[in-house]
């Protein structure tokens, strides 16, 4: 199993809805946890785990994205081959910088 992270950052993007991402994940059976906090500005860290990375990264590239709010919010997670300690960054609000792709066959 793998864990993702979506964190979402609600300042910057004002119509990003926590709810409807959490509640897609649930209509998709992977019973997100939610944990909130602020760190230099208020987050939303939904995590989920999953034992097929590739399709669960499909899910969210083709529903999760598409939520109100979330291209503009979010950061987008995933543990690798050594856990967190070389996790994926695979997507950021931040179109600048460089993303990981995941591996074929996870």
């Amino acid at each position: 199993m793998k864990t993702f992270n979506i964190q979402l950052q609600p300042e910057r993007d004002f119509l990003v809805c926590k709810e409807e991402v959490v509640s897609l994940l649930n209509g998709e059976g992977l019973k997100p946890e939610i944990v909130q906090g602020n760190d230099d500005g208020p987050y939303i860290n939904i995590t989920f785990e999953t034992k097929s990375v590739s399709g669960a990264w499909a899910l969210l590239k083709e529903k999760v994205l598409g939520c109100k709010g979330v291209k503009g919010s979010a950061i987008i997670t995933c543990q690798g081959s050594e856990g967190w300690d070389n996790y994926l960054l695979l997507y950021h609000f931040d179109l600048s910088l460089e993303l990981d792709n995941v591996p074929s066959g996870h």
